[in-house]
């Protein structure tokens, strides 16, 4: 199962109605879709989906293409562009069933992984910055995604770090009102099956003109729990929100801030997740001024076991596919896909 042959993060420029942008992702990455489905770690859950959790799955579909019709749509066009059916791609962007299928499976004797990054926020008078690692349960990771550059009729235009066979807004995003958002998964114990669903709610999201904007898109009613990094120029703000299935909470960031995937603004528990107990542990190693010095922290493997750069060995599955910096002082965004301490950036963006 070796993918190096395969482009690391191409970008596609897509732009006309939610169908269409989903449809010219599926034309070209097609083949990047079918091979992470191959993965063992989509396998076990698309086999569940379709027996055990299939009640379930129903419930949730019903309630999100009620909320989120347009980016059913753009799964629709994803699924005709790519031929990978619908009911294949639609677990993909059901978190929460990923979620009750873990701990169905391993819950508590083994270890429990989804999607993991690990964020530091810096808003001070001299920074205004978020760094980010995307990181994936897989190896070869950054093989099979892509950038997208969106311009929906009607929507804010953004480019997002995409996940293969996903709606966008589920990794790191940069829109044209000045919004940078990072995500990080958060795994709750409890769920909602009526609610809306982290991957569709996170796609509403991004197109967000301000973080007042984004708060007032939160549904009321959610199926699981994410935390959401969000800066904004326009606004001169930074910001932590974390979101559960019937609360959630607002952090203002000024200083140093780090973001694993644990609650901590909220008191929610979560699945076991020895990586991020491990991280935050090693983050609080680091002084605040050790910790703006971001590349050489987020590229930091002194953990071999579960470190910041992941490198998808044992025990830990996950590999950092992608570290984000961003710069919004100066209004430059870089991409690694490579560990930041020793590389340089593998793509440049002007916001």
């Amino acid at each position: 199962h070796v993918r190096m042959s395969a482009e690391v993060l191409p970008l596609i420029l897509a732009s006309g109605t939610h169908y269409e942008v989903g449809f010219k992702q599926g034309q070209q990455f097609g083949s990047r879709i079918t091979s992470y489905m191959a993965t063992d770690n989509a396998s076990h859950y698309l086999e569940w989906v379709k027996g055990d959790g299939k009640g379930m799955y129903d419930r949730l579909v019903a309630a999100n293409r009620k909320f989120y019709p347009q980016y059913f749509e753009e799964l629709e066009g994803l699924s005709a562009g790519s031929g990978v059916p619908m009911d294949t791609l639609l677990p993909l962007n059901l978190y929460e069933l990923v979620l009750y299928h873990a701990k169905e499976r391993y819950y508590p004797t083994e270890l429990t992984t989804v999607k993991s990054c690990t964020d530091i926020l810096i808003k001070d008078e001299d920074t205004f910055k978020i760094a980010h690692t995307e990181d994936m349960p897989t190896k070869d990771a950054a093989t099979y995604a892509w950038l997208l550059e969106s311009k929906v009729s009607g929507e804010v235009p953004f480019t997002a770090f995409i996940y293969p066979g996903m709606v966008a807004g589920n990794a790191f995003t940069w829109n044209a009102e000045g919004m940078v958002i990072t995500i990080n998964y958060l795994s709750p114990l409890n769920l909602d099956m009526r609610g809306a669903s982290t991957a569709f709610m996170c796609r509403d999201l991004i197109t967000a003109k301000s973080i007042q904007e984004m708060i007032s898109k939160i549904p009321p009613l959610r199926a699981s729990g994410v935390s959401l990094n969000v800066a904004s120029i326009k606004e001169n703000r930074l910001a932590n929100i974390e979101i559960a299935c019937s609360t959630f909470s607002v952090h203002d960031v000024e200083g140093v801030y780090t973001h694993v995937n644990i609650y901590k603004s909220l008191n929610i528990p979560v699945l076991p997740a020895p990586s991020s107990d491990s991280r935050i542990k090693r983050l609080s190693e680091f002084s605040p001024e050790e910790l703006k010095d971001v590349k050489t922290v987020l590229g930091d493997t002194k953990y071999e076991k579960f470190p910041l750069h992941r490198t998808a060995g044992h025990p830990d599955p996950c590999e950092t596919a992608a570290t984000f910096i961003c710069d919004l002082k100066h209004g430059q965004a870089e991409i690694f896909t490579t560990n930041p301490k020793q590389n340089v950036p593998f793509i440049s963006f002007k916001l």
